[in-house]
């Protein structure tokens, strides 16, 4: 690793990856490896994020081409959150998208305190079949070894200056909508993973960080996570008013410009 020596190999691990079709931009096809499933490609980005070095780690993110830099920096970008330096660099970048509901401006809870970045990762599996209730911790990167996960590809939390839950979602290669059901599925999420989350989230206060590709359409306005129109409302809807009603925080959305 970290050689710019290309490994071959006459028998590769079919049970791992498989071979995906990709349209470069001046429309030729390439063929390219890529993990068969989520929990695999999981499980090697972790394998890679432990035994390569920061610079080496980038340097494969920076090398991947066309569609799967997408997946790459999916799996691997997410990670650079674990590393002080790099943590510093995002921030410097990041803006502030402000809820019409506030005139102040507000800096991320990472500005605050420089330590609260994560250092380890944890992977959530499915939760078919049920999965045993854990501690939520500081300092881990929540990292969903599934896909189709609401809201967002990554998560972790600081207790300092303010209990904060932090949200990350790439907007490359996955879709994620910031909607009051997508937000209320995430929290369900959240209360089947962590032990005791009613009450560990009281008083809790969210950030979203969008981290977009330079080619990716800019977000560029906060997000609303409730109906506008609160008249006439399904018992679905209604529901979801009722779950913002309880938490009374807005999410304070911010992007990597």
């Amino acid at each position: 690793m970290g050689e710019e020596k290309k490994w071959y190999s006459e028998d590769p691990c079919h049970k791992l990856v498989r071979i995906v079709r990709e349209r470069t931009e001046e429309g030729a096809e390439v063929f390219l490896n890529a993990s068969i499933c989520a929990d695999i490609e999981f499980r090697i980005a972790d394998r890679l994020e432990k035994e390569m070095a920061t610079k080496d780690l980038l340097l494969l993110i920076l090398g991947s081409r066309g569609a799967l830099v997408s997946r790459a920096l999916e799996q691997f970008g997410l990670r650079a959150f674990m590393y002080g330096e790099l943590v510093s660099a995002l921030l410097n970048g990041l803006n502030e998208l402000r809820s019409p509901k506030r005139k102040e401006a507000q800096d991320s809870v990472l500005k605050l305190n420089h330590h609260g970045h994560p250092t380890r990762t944890v992977g959530l599996g499915k939760l078919e079949g049920g999965v045993t209730r854990t501690a939520m911790e500081y300092g881990v990167l929540y990292l969903p070894a599934v896909e189709n996960f609401p809201l967002v590809d990554g998560f972790f939390f600081v207790d300092s200056p303010r209990k904060t839950l932090v949200g990350l979602q790439m907007a490359t290669a996955s879709e994620h909508h910031t909607t009051a059901s997508t937000v209320k599925q995430f929290t369900e999420r959240l209360s089947a993973y962590f032990e005791g989350w009613d009450e560990l989230s009281r008083d809790m206060s969210w950030e979203m960080i969008y981290i977009q590709h330079a080619l990716s359409k800019e977000i560029s306005k906060w997000r609303r996570c409730d109906p506008v129109n609160t008249e006439n409302l399904s018992d679905a809807e209604n529901e979801i008013v009722a779950f913002w009603d309880g938490k009374g925080t807005p999410i304070p959305g911010y992007f990597k410009g």
